[in-house]
């Protein structure tokens, strides 16, 4: 059972997030990057972290940037979920070869699936 780190600041689809991955993994779930940077620094340790893209008070651009600074090997084992890349910045970033992520909204079975080959340690861009 791996340890999730799910972010959301959308309280109701962090939530929803938690119910499709709960039965495989052990989930945190934060609503703000902010926060969750504040846990791993605290010493939470997480095998996986999925976070929303696009968020007001740092988005998920400035989590990983963070992370890659403070935790490189978690840094690499994100995954991006979006509504909608909208911005240049965002939609630059998604398009790294090292960049895990989902268009919102996805079937429980994909998100399954990436978080297994993130796990597994395999680099695959969107669905």
């Amino acid at each position: 059972m791996a340890a999730i780190l799910v972010i959301d600041d959308e309280p109701l689809v962090a939530q929803m997030i938690r119910r499709t991955i709960e039965d495989q993994h052990a989930i945190t779930v934060q609503t703000s990057a902010p926060g969750a940077v504040a846990l791993i620094e605290a010493g939470a340790r997480f095998d996986v972290v999925v976070t929303d893209l696009q968020m007001p008070g740092g988005d998920g651009m400035w989590l990983e940037e963070t992370l890659a600074k403070r935790d490189p090997a978690l840094a690499r084992r994100m995954i991006f979920l979006t509504g909608g890349a909208t911005t240049p910045k965002a939609r630059a970033f998604l398009q790294r070869a090292d960049i895990q992520w989902l268009e919102k909204p996805f079937r429980p079975a994909e998100l399954r699936e990436r978080i297994e080959r993130v796990l597994r340690g395999a680099v695959a861009t969107s669905a």
